[in-house]
């Protein structure tokens, strides 16, 4: 089975430099985005082939084996997995304009005020689980807000921005309705876990201190509301709790 012919896919020689190989890339990208093709699947795959090709050439480990084996002894020898290792897609798409509306990148504030990803909707190589680890087990809802936590302190994310699930909700079984009355509890609990674990920067820290404060607010003043007043002021002033942490 023949290889794909990067250089003939992004329409350059193979002498190209870098510079020409981003600006070939970048002219094929605006082109076929699916930001900019919405439903078009022709597209879709035109810009799957083209980033794929990207992904080799601009890498210059990547380039020197392609050049080396050839288009086929390459795709003999490399899965799709070692063609996009280390292919930082958020930041190339930033570089170049691409975004989704602030929805792709750095997602990390989004997924401090809420949950900003479904599990039946992220696609992810297994290497994601063996960086971050798995789900926190000693969380009974919220396990996925706690993982996105780790993950996007870190980790930029793509968005595909159109529908390509049907998602079903609503049951009474559901942790969300199991916990309707509480899970800004364990969001708190897994803010507080990713404060102490030394893996945010400055900025991270503090929006994550403001989160928490915002969250402490509404839960802490509930709990008073509803009769229980130690545990409400307890999160009231667990803000300045984690703040003294912080400044250790």
């Amino acid at each position: 089975m023949a290889g794909k012919d990067y250089y003939d896919i992004l329409g350059i020689s193979k002498n190209a430099s870098a510079t020409d190989i981003k600006k070939a890339y970048r002219k094929l990208a605006l082109k076929f985005h699916p930001d900019q093709n919405k439903g078009d699947k022709t597209a879709e795959a035109k810009f799957k082939e083209i980033s794929e090709a990207y992904a080799v050439l601009s890498d210059p480990e990547k380039k020197k084996n392609y050049d080396m084996f050839g288009a086929e002894g390459f795709q003999n020898r490399f899965s799709q997995e070692d063609i996009f290792r280390g292919f930082d897609f958020g930041s190339i798409f930033r570089e170049f304009g691409f975004g989704g509306g602030g929805r792709s990148g750095d997602i990390f504030s989004q997924s401090l005020e809420r949950c900003a990803l479904g599990m039946s909707t992220v696609l992810m190589y297994r290497k994601i689980f063996e960086r971050f680890g798995l789900f926190d087990e000693e969380f009974p809802c919220c396990e996925d807000y706690e993982l996105w936590l780790r993950v996007s302190a870190e980790q930029d994310f793509l968005l595909v921005d159109q529908p390509l699930t049907l998602k079903d909700g609503g049951r009474n079984d559901q942790l969300s309705s199991l916990y309707r009355q509480g899970m800004d509890k364990f969001r708190i609990q897994a803010i507080m876990k990713i404060l102490v674990s030394g893996r945010l920067n400055a900025a991270q820290k503090e929006a994550a201190i403001a989160e928490l404060q915002r969250k402490c607010t509404i839960y802490g003043t509930g709990c008073i509301k509803h009769g229980r007043v130690d545990e409400g002021r307890y999160y009231l002033n667990l803000p300045e709790t984690a703040g003294s942490l912080q400044s250790r």
